[in-house]
């Protein structure tokens, strides 16, 4: 992409220039400037080396021959990076123009305002401000000439022309991705696997598959990881991780997914709890009783949801978490009753500390799934692991 400049004539055009400079900085921080005779004055380069530099943005200047020594004496003060030294600047004398590769982040910023459909949370997901993500569309709309969103709209949408900017931006993002991942492959030893596990699915349903390929392959170094679903997701796409185990996994074009086991779903309650000697319950029973839920926007939480709905069944939500454990901890001191994968509790009913009830209205369950990156290049032992792992293809666990 280019961007053609005004010519750069005495120190009076030195404020203007410095300012489209850090706007197309401000779209992408890796950038290469190239000027015409006369070049800018040295005090004008000076401006714009001091204003770019903290963001890490030039990476060549090209002056003509007659300036170079004057430029590099006087720059040197604040060039701290060596990025403007002899050997790395390559004169060009057609015409004033900037040369931008696209920043993924702004791209990635991009679409997850397109998915979330809200600027905040896009903010949020990015540890930044939303004056930022607001911004960053406005260069967008800027650079392209058009209007991408319809900000009058709540929540957000895009407009004919954010649709297929929207489109063609997250192609490029699956292919950057892909590329990052199979470089970053080529770095890894072959005798080492990442796998990323939702704390629930990690901890109890995968164990006697990591025993069984340890067996196999003890040599190989598994390392098995607990994390968010939104993490877990964020890392494949990455390459950080070669193999995620998520529930309810979401269809995404860059990522295969297969089932893996479906986790018998029962009624849990304290040992003291009115339905604890019950040997099953209707799932009616709950309809007003305090329960202990997942938090929204939790995968689980939704498919627990809508099996609830089915019946026309709405419990008396008092409390909220985002991981089983913490659940478990509130439904053991009496806060209410719950419903999770009977595989997570096996513990606590042989301890006592808590009861699990089947509904018998039907067997509920919730699936869990393996989930890959498209194309992604696993070792031997990798693949293995895979195969080892989708042999139980949609097995239930009670």
């Amino acid at each position: 992409m280019e961007l053609a400049l005004p010519g750069v004539a005495g120190e009076d055009m030195a404020h203007d220039f410095v300012h489209v400079v850090l706007v197309a900085h401000l779209l992408s921080p890796v950038c290469f400037f190239s000027f015409t005779t006369p070049a800018p004055p040295v005090p004008t380069c000076l401006a714009l080396k001091a204003a770019i530099t903290p963001c890490g943005g030039i990476r060549a200047i090209a002056l003509p021959k007659e300036q170079k020594s004057l430029y590099y004496t006087q720059c040197k003060k604040y060039d701290t990076s060596g990025l403007c030294g002899p050997k790395q600047t390559t004169p060009h004398y057609s015409c004033h123009k900037v040369l931008l590769f696209m920043n993924m982040d702004t791209l990635r910023v991009f679409c997850d305002v397109v998915t979330l459909r809200n600027l905040s949370r896009a903010a949020e997901k990015h540890g930044i401000s939303q004056s930022a993500v607001s911004q960053q569309l406005a260069q967008l709309e800027t650079l392209h000439k058009c209007q991408l969103v319809d900000r009058k709209k709540r929540p957000l949408e895009l407009t004919a022309a954010g649709e297929v900017f929207y489109a063609a931006a997250r192609d490029i993002l699956e292919r950057y991705d892909r590329l990052s991942s199979e470089i970053a492959g080529l770095a890894k030893p072959a005798n080492r696997i990442r796998l990323a596990a939702i704390f629930s699915v990690g901890m109890h349903t995968l164990q006697p598959y990591v025993k069984r390929f340890m067996g196999r392959y003890p040599t190989v170094h598994l390392r098995v990881e607990y994390s968010s679903v939104g993490q877990i997701y964020d890392r494949l796409l990455r390459g950080d991780v070669d193999i995620g185990v998520v529930a309810l996994a979401k269809k995404m074009r860059a990522i295969e997914v297969y089932p893996f086991e479906r986790e018998l779903l029962v009624l849990v309650c304290g040992p003291r709890h009115p339905l604890a000697g019950s040997g099953a319950v209707d799932i009616h029973q709950l309809q007003g009783m305090e329960f202990v839920a997942f938090e929204q926007g939790v995968p689980t939480r939704t498919w627990i949801d809508t099996i609830l709905g089915q019946y026309n069944v709405a419990p008396r939500i008092i409390l909220e978490f985002d991981n089983t454990e913490t659940i478990k901890r509130a439904v053991e001191i009496g806060s209410g009753v719950s419903i999770l994968p009977e595989s997570t509790v096996r513990t606590e009913l042989a301890n006592g500390t808590l009861r699990a009830l089947a509904f018998s209205n039907e067997r509920f369950y919730r699936p869990t799934h393996i989930i890959v990156r498209r194309n992604k290049t696993l070792s031997q032992a990798g693949r293995y692991l895979l195969e080892l792992l989708r042999k139980h293809e949609g097995e239930s666990t009670a």
